[in-house]
């Protein structure tokens, strides 16, 4: 059994200031290099922008490869991880001063599920391409998790040590990135 210290319940809290690029400063730039939407509103123009994002979203969910981001921003894949076998703490083991209890995910034979973005192979037709990253929201973290219960062997499999960027460069068999809306690289989601 390990010594831990309890959290302290009625302690200061910390909230990270958040700052998101669809905000109303990115729509007025918008509608000033685009002025033939001038008569699109804010709520229009982020509802657009979200169902973009769910389309891309949902074909990494059910594709093996991924998808190929718009405007050289990289690369979007879902992937099979090996399970180093670390023990983690649930939240009864922690209140009970019980020993670290291991998570095996029956469902995928011990696999774990993980969300990969990357923009290596964008290294020359990117600024500053080491400052992206890349965060998914919940909708799409929860359904990738259900549905990599069921189909966890059809993803790629990456290894607690591989990187990420030699997986994709040393690999034999090309990515066969699935195009969204046709050619995704040209695709304009306010082209109606």
């Amino acid at each position: 059994m390990s010594n831990n210290q309890r959290p302290d319940i009625k302690g200061p809290r910390f909230r990270k200031n958040v700052i998101t690029t669809l905000n109303n400063d990115m729509f007025k730039e918008f509608l000033s290099k685009y002025p033939k939407y001038e008569g699109l509103d804010y709520q229009d123009f982020k509802e657009i922008i979200m169902h973009h994002s769910e389309e891309v979203w949902k074909t990494v969910v059910n594709t093996r490869d991924g998808v190929k981001l718009p405007e050289h921003l990289g690369m979007l894949f879902g992937a099979t991880c090996i399970n180093d076998g670390n023990k983690h703490k649930t939240y009864y083991s922690y209140h009970n001063n019980d020993g670290a209890v291991v998570r095996k995910n029956w469902e995928s034979d011990g696999a774990l599920a993980k969300i990969f973005y990357t923009n290596y192979t964008q290294k020359g037709t990117m600024k500053d391409y080491s400052m992206w990253g890349f965060t998914p929201i919940r909708q799409f973290k929860r359904t990738f998790s259900a549905e990599f219960k069921n189909n966890w062997k059809t993803y790629v499999t990456i290894g607690r040590l591989d990187n990420v960027s030699a997986l994709i460069s040393n690999r034999t068999k090309p990515f066969v990135y699935t195009e969204y809306k046709d050619d995704i690289s040209t695709y304009n989601e306010f082209e109606f």
